[in-house]
């Protein structure tokens, strides 16, 4: 008689039983149950602070492009890379396709939202562990702080890809444990270690890093050191497979090494004093000294606990040293404009493996100095803004409900009473009413020049620019004006982000960061219009404050976009594309993005059109 019902049966329960223990293991615990209330706390501070930031509709202008057939650019028929995170415009995209009848901003709102507790919930996991078997239990103390923060629950949402960084780096951090234990996927543990680096281009110190910790650890120790050296050497190919693609795609489309943003913000620049301002500027006002300085030296205590077993200290310490190498880059480069924005994911990675058991008196009072310092952070500590540091650092969250007029501004109907906004959607109706021989310049500096003045605009250009666009408009704050103007609107980036030319002016006086290369009149006339057309833009100067524009200017800085590299690097991203461009912009992408020119036309026209 056959007894292979009954071995069936057996193995059944054998594997429920497993299945049942395996989740108890996982989830019916205090430390699992602790994690589950600080991903709520992060998740509802969140929400209570929900919004969408006039940087996260630059990605909306670039999706919807994207959607509509014209390529991942900002204005249409000029491929200029205005955005650093490929990887998250490209899951707007889905989400856009997907959900195309959900508005964007919720959706990438709800993104943000789900990113970041999977990467609390990975960090939670990585700490479970290392610390599976011991008794008593690991709370995840450091996850705990991160979750009261206030700037952390403005950017888990704002639209921006900070979620999307909190959680690779939460499950980087995941997989690298579990790689140290000789557990899981070697490969695909490789490629979501290089996705990092499609998230944003700094978290390549990261993505170092955290290899650098997986070959350091590694307890393949029946394997040869020939044997290791190929397993990493292929592991590496795994990691950058699809960022060396990109970055190929970035040349031939792009003509450039790096996105436009990253030439604007001087990211290989130094300003160590500026970057310290941006540190205190983030650490003093929520006393993040008292937390920081506690997890440390716990996470330091952990590392000499297991000290005879020097992988094991390394891989615990190694998101303590991550966060220390991302931190200290922003703080040498000079940090950002947005409170605290740039410092969050270094952060995260500083904190995060931060644990605490309860096995003796210090450790309690450790806890009981953490747990006052949470209570009193997410209930009293803010940041006011000081009117000082205005012009270098600013809350982006508090000036955008000041122009929305309400207090959670995502979709395009909360907008509609922001200045800014209302400019780009009266842009879109001047392109929908164009008729030729209407041509017209908009001005954007002030955005009562276009409302107040629709049928007295000079007419200088519009509609004859050679890239397909109706009007042409001058501003600053472009993402509210780009998603509301639409795609028949080219928009003069003054403050360089969309702008394929200015991004290239050396700066000689720092000022706000990202905001210090300005494109005057003169560039946009020389692009745009003619040097007669200076008198009739200046009768608006006062009204837009900009400076005045002299012809000869205009004269100079067409000169200077007719001559040498900047002329070869504009064709490349203006012309229809083929294959001998696509190569011509591989082989140019690295003079095209080394390129520096003056400011000044006159200056700039001497720079560029030098015989060589």
């Amino acid at each position: 008689m056959t007894t292979f019902p009954s071995a069936s049966k057996a193995i059944g329960n054998a594997c429920g039983t497993s299945l049942v223990t395996r989740f108890r293991q996982h989830w019916v615990n205090p430390a699992m149950g602790f994690l589950v209330i600080v991903i709520a706390i992060s998740l509802v501070g969140a929400w209570q602070y929900r919004w969408i930031c006039d940087d996260a509709m630059i990605n909306f202008h670039i999706v919807d492009n994207f959607v509509h057939g014209h390529g991942p650019v900002f204005n249409v028929g000029e491929r200029t890379e205005v955005y650093s995170d490929p990887l998250w415009v490209a899951a707007l995209i889905v989400m856009r396709i997907a959900l195309w009848f959900v508005p964007l901003g919720w959706s990438a709102l709800l993104l943000g939202l789900g990113f970041s507790a999977l990467g609390f919930y990975f960090a939670g996991r990585a700490i479970a562990w290392q610390n599976r078997g011991s008794i008593p239990t690991a709370w995840p103390v450091g996850l705990a702080t991160l979750a009261v923060i206030p700037p952390v629950w403005e950017f888990m949402t704002s639209g921006l890809e900070i979620g999307m960084t909190i959680a690779w780096i939460g499950a980087s951090y995941y997989l690298v444990v579990r790689r140290h234990s000789n557990v899981g996927s070697p490969t695909r543990a490789a490629f979501l270690l290089g996705l990092g680096v499609l998230i944003r281009p700094d978290l390549l110190i990261l993505v170092l890093w955290f290899l650098a910790t997986w070959f350091i650890t590694d307890q393949s120790w029946f394997m040869s050191t020939t044997q290791r050296v190929r397993r990493f050497f292929l592991a590496g190919i795994f990691a950058f497979s699809l960022p060396v693609l990109y970055e190929l795609f970035r040349m031939a489309y792009f003509a450039s090494l790096v996105p436009n943003t990253g030439l604007v913000k001087s990211a290989t620049s130094l300003w160590i004093s500026q970057g310290l301002s941006y540190l205190l500027n983030f650490f003093n006002p929520y006393w993040l000294w008292i937390p920081v300085g506690v997890l440390v030296l716990l996470q330091i205590s952990r590392g000499f606990a297991v000290r005879d077993d020097r992988r094991t200290a390394f891989v615990t310490l190694s998101p303590l040293i991550g966060g220390l190498l991302l931190m200290g880059y922003f703080v040498v480069i000079g940090g950002d404009f947005m409170h605290g924005r740039l410092l969050i994911p270094g952060l995260f990675c500083l904190l995060m493996n931060g644990s605490l058991n309860l096995a003796t008196r210090w450790r309690i009072a450790l806890l009981v100095v953490i747990a006052a310092w949470v209570v009193v952070c997410a209930s009293l500590l803010r940041w006011t803004e000081s009117p000082l540091l205005y012009t270098t650092i600013g809350d982006e969250r508090i000036i955008t409900l000041g122009l929305s007029g309400v207090d959670h501004p995502i979709t395009q109907n909360d907008f509609a009473s922001s200045k800014w906004f209302g400019y780009g959607q009266q842009l879109r109706i001047g392109a929908e009413q164009y008729a030729p021989g209407r041509d017209g310049l908009v001005l954007g500096s002030n955005p009562r020049v276009f409302v107040a003045l629709p049928s007295h605009l000079p007419p200088i250009v519009g509609g004859r620019n050679g890239l397909g666009n109706v009007l042409i408009a001058a501003t600053r704050p472009i993402g509210q004006v780009g998603y509301a103007a639409g795609q028949r609107v080219y928009i003069f980036d003054e403050l360089s982000l969309a702008n394929p030319v200015s991004s290239h002016f050396t700066v000689h006086l720092r000022g706000k960061p990202g905001h210090e290369k300005v494109a005057s009149m003169a560039w946009y006339l020389a692009r745009f219009g003619t040097p007669g057309d200076a008198g009739q833009l200046n009768r608006y100067r006062r009204i837009s404050n900009f400076e005045k524009v002299l012809p000869a200017d205009v004269v100079a800085a067409r000169d200077a976009l007719a001559c040498g590299e900047l002329r070869t690097y504009l064709r490349g991203i203006t012309a229809p594309l083929t294959p001998r461009l696509l190569v011509s912009n591989v082989l140019h992408s690295f003079a095209n993005t080394t390129m520096k020119f003056d400011a000044n036309p006159v200056v700039a026209r001497t720079e560029l059109c030098k015989p060589h």
